[in-house]
């Protein structure tokens, strides 16, 4: 019986060290088939789509995600008067 298994997301923290500000426009979004095409790239996602592929586990791509958080700006509580 062949598994599936849901691919919803993975994120990797590298850069907790660096003093610089990484812009989110640095980082690339893959979802839907664009998550299966990352085999063979040497990411953390590769790792997993070359563990299914031995396994024979048939892999369903999320849909894409909300917005991040950090992009939209928080509302503000008004100022009394």
């Amino acid at each position: 019986m062949t598994r599936r298994v849901f691919v919803a997301g993975l994120l990797h923290e590298t850069h907790g060290f660096v003093d610089d500000v990484t812009p989110e426009a640095a980082f690339t979004r893959h979802h839907g088939a664009a998550t299966l095409a990352r085999l063979g790239d040497a990411s953390q996602l590769d790792g997993l789509l070359a563990g299914a592929r031995e396994e024979g586990w048939e892999l369903i791509p999320g849909p894409p995600p909300p917005p991040a958080p950090w992009t939209t700006p928080p509302s503000l509580p008004s100022a009394p008067r």
